[in-house]
Formats: structure tokens, C-alpha cells, sequence
């Protein structure tokens, strides 16, 4: 999931609730007792049980053409079920009801209606399930789907706006990653080395697939007052060039980003970025340095780059950081390089999460207090307590070769005064 679209639409809450009165007393009873080993007529829980139930539900999407209409694979984290649920858990306590937006600024719906869970099994994988629906074609080019998961037993519901295109002229519209096993997409756009992946339709159809390779190393993002911001470099050397055939397992061990298409006369395709084995946290000593950039000058880069024994290096930047105090050191390593991981698996497109420009504000500054999103931009509100009341940073939707979904920090001079400050936490440890 990036994120979900905050704005309540009354036309659907009306229809949630008319869907759920629909169950009856009984019902409600019959659900809430399932997972009942008594079957006792009681709704205490212990401090455990209710620590589960409170956390929130996540839910991921991805789209791909199915002739007709569009298969909307769904990656759903429910906690209560991680552990004992299954399949029929998830048919008979949830509801999936939708409404078709044609636009993020409109508030009147094309459609409203429940959506009906393929009848293929859903599959549960590593606390985790999988399940999928097909959407049928709008005489309209594009829309939004404002999708409603509602846990009954529970009343919690999540939210997920998913963009559709009933027009498809791209291979990344028709083709994903999938698993192994090619029963299920992957979420993600990055594999780690020696992973074993399937690129793949949702029509099986199998064809050849031709391949081009890019060892380029990326530059991060510019800080959000640069005048400019470094874009994708034109004219990529293409490192090397193969073909594979679609629905079949593969493996690919060296790092960087891949470039898919079906036809090579075409301009766009499908990327994907592969890490090294740890991805997206990093696997290497050496590979912690880059992302410092952000809070750090040239000078104290190049020292750390240039040092033969990167550990002692480093150890010894941070502790000059934080005045030697070790406590609070260690404190800000981890969550410096936890939202550096964090970014990796939000953000990765055709370059690590870290090197976006959403990557980088998450980075510096968190989870965002609230984010709305619009057509072709995202704006991100951060609440502050001290000078300012709230900052608000407007991403822009720049679609390119490689990906569909890639946003660019509208840069302002004014932001410095906003960056440095908090760059100056960051550097004397004080970040909460």
C-alpha cells in the first residue's frame, strides 16, 4: 500500500452500513464466537488478545489487465488471523465493498457495489493473504477505486484508493514479478540476489521476454531547496542484454535495475530492482555510508569513504556526533538506518527507496501526520510543535521509461528552513 486516501465518502460509509446489517444478531454472535474453544458466550479478551486486535490492518494492491477487465491482487496483513485464521475466516468476517471515483477531486461516484473475491482459493502465506478480484472495463480512460475492507467481527476497516487504467498500452500493465510459485504477484518492485521469481500475466500466456541490465549507480535525492533535481540519466549504458521466457522460474545474482519489454522497438517496459541478499536493509559495511549524505557534509563523506577501516571510521563519526555519549549514539544508528530500510521497501522503483526524493523526506522526517493524494500529486503535512505548525511537501507524478508511479519533490527555496534545522537534531542526537 502507499497510502490510503483519507477523505471519508458518505455514499459508501451508507453502503457499509447497509451491508453489515444484513448479518443478523446471530450471525454476529456466530462470528464473534468462532474462534471461541469453549464456545462460551464471552467477549472478554486478554491483554494479549487485545493488543493483537489493535493493531492495524495494512492492505497492499496491485493491477493487471484480464481482457475484459482488471485483476486487483490484494496483500492483506489482518494480526488477528496471522497466527489461527484462514481462508474462511477472511470470506465470512470481511467486507469488500468499493466505490469507482473518476477522478481524486470528484465526490459524486460512477459506481458503488460489493466485491466479489475470486473463487480461486486464497492463499495465506507467512501470516499474510492473498486474494484477488476482477473489475470490469469502464467506457473511460481512467479512474480511482476507493476500495473498503470492513473486519466485522472487529469494526475495524481499511481503506486503499487504487488508480485504474481501462485503457492498457504498456507491458507493465499486463506483466508483474510474481513468487515462485507463480501463484501470487509480488508487492514490491525488488527482488534480492538469488531469489526466485516468475515475470508473468494473469492470462498465461507464455512469450519470449527481452532483458536489458543497468549496473548505474544512482545519485540520491537533492535536498528539498535545490534549485533542481538530479533526473534519470539520459541514455543509460546498457551493461548487458538477454531475453527469458515468461511463467518460468528465475534467478538473477547480480544487483541493479532490469528493464523488461516484449517488444524492444517499444520506449516503455518493466523495471525492477535487484539488492544484495539483504535488501532492503543493508547487507554490507561499506554500503551504510551513502545514505548518510542527508545529514552530513562532503567533507565528512569523503573521510568516511576514503578510511581503509570503515567500522573504526564510523564508529568514530558518530560518537563525534553525539559528544561521545554511546547510549544515544546507538540510539540514533538504529533509527537512522531503520527508516533507511523502511524508505527501501516503501519507495524502490528504479533505484533504491533511499535515493527518491520520498525516500529522503521520509527519511529525515518520519511517517508523514497526514498525506492526500490528488490525480498526478501527493502532498505530505508533518505536524510540528516548535516554529512552525505544519509543513507540507507536494510530490509530483512523473511517470517515466521505468516506472508508472514515480514521484518528485516540488523543490522551494524556502524549505531551508525547515531542513536545517532538523538536520541539526538528526547530527546532535536529539530525534525522537
Amino acid at each position: 500500500m502507499r497510502y490510503a486516501k483519507l477523505s471519508p465518502f458518505f455514499n459508501l460509509l451508507l453502503l457499509i452500513f447497509l451491508l453489515s446489517s444484513c448479518f443478523s444478531a446471530r450471525q454476529r454472535t456466530e462470528v464473534l464466537n468462532r474462534n471461541n474453544p469453549n464456545n462460551t458466550q464471552t467477549t472478554t479478551q486478554t491483554p494479549e488478545m487485545m493488543e493483537v486486535l489493535n493493531r492495524k490492518m495494512n492492505c497492499n494492491h496491485r493491477v493487471l489487465e484480464d481482457g475484459d477487465s482488471l485483476r486487483v491482487f490484494l496483500e492483506l496483513d489482518i494480526p488477528r488471523l496471522a497466527n489461527q485464521g484462514d481462508s474462511e475466516n477472511l470470506k465470512q468476517e470481511f467486507a469488500f465493498v468499493y466505490g469507482l471515483l473518476p477522478n481524486y477531486a470528484s465526490r459524486d461516484f460512477i459506481d458503488t457495489g460489493r466485491v466479489k473475491i475470486a473463487e480461486k482459493p486464497i492463499l495465506k502465506k507467512d501470516k499474510l493473504f492473498y486474494a484477488s478480484f476482477n473489475f470490469g472495463k469502464r467506457p473511460i480512460i481512467t479512474a480511482v477505486l476507493i476500495l473498503e475492507i470492513w473486519d466485522l467481527k472487529t469494526r475495524q476497516k481499511i481503506v486503499e484508493d487504487i488508480p485504474l487504467s481501462f485503457t492498457v498500452t504498456k507491458i507493465r500493465e499486463r506483466y508483474s514479478l510474481y513468487d515462485a510459485t507463480g501463484s501470487a504477484p509480488r508487492f514490491s518492485n525488488f527482488l534480492m540476489t538469488k531469489d526466485t521469481f516468475q515475470i508473468r500475466d494473469v492470462r498465461d500466456q507464455n512469450r519470449r521476454l527481452y532483458i536489458k541490465y543497468y549496473k548505474h549507480n544512482f545519485e540520491a535525492a537533492s535536498p528539498p531547496m535545490a534549485l533542481s533535481n538530479k533526473n534519470i540519466t539520459q541514455n543509460l549504458k546498457v551493461d548487458s542484454t538477454f531475453s527469458v521466457n515468461s511463467h518460468r522460474g528465475l534467478q538473477f545474482s547480480q544487483p541493479g535495475l532490469y528493464f523488461v519489454q516484449a517488444d524492444t522497438t517499444t520506449y516503455y517496459g518493466l523495471s525492477f530492482y535487484v539488492g544484495e541478499r539483504r535488501y532492503p536493509k543493508l547487507s554490507k559495511l561499506v554500503d551504510l555510508i551513502d545514505p548518510l549524505t542527508y545529514i552530513t557534509t562532503e567533507e565528512e563523506i569523503n573521510q568516511l569513504r576514503s578510511n581503509a577501516d570503515t567500522k573504526k571510521e564510523m564508529d568514530k563519526f558518530w560518537l563525534k556526533l553525539m559528544s561521545g555519549n554511546v547510549k544515544t549514539a546507538k540510539y540514533i544508528i538504529r533509527e537512522y538506518y531503520r527508516r533507511v530500510k523502511l524508505a527501501n521497501e516503501k519507495f524502490t522503483s528504479y533505484k533504491e527507496g533511499w535515493k527518491t526524493d520520498m525516500g529522503m523526506i521520509y527519511i529525515i522526517y518520519g511517517a508523514p501526520s497526514r498525506i492526500i493524494r490528488a490525480n498526478d500529486a501527493e502532498y505530505w503535512f508533518y505536524t510540528q510543535t516548535a516554529s512552525f505548525s505544519e509543513i507540507k511537501f507536494s510530490f509530483a507524478r512523473k511517470p517515466n521509461q521505468f516506472s508508472e508511479d514515480y514521484y518528485t519533490l516540488v523543490r522551494f527555496p524556502e524549505y531551508e528552513q525547515v531542513w536545517y534545522p532538523i538536520i541539526e537534531l538528526w547530527r546532535e542526537g536529539k530525534i525522537q
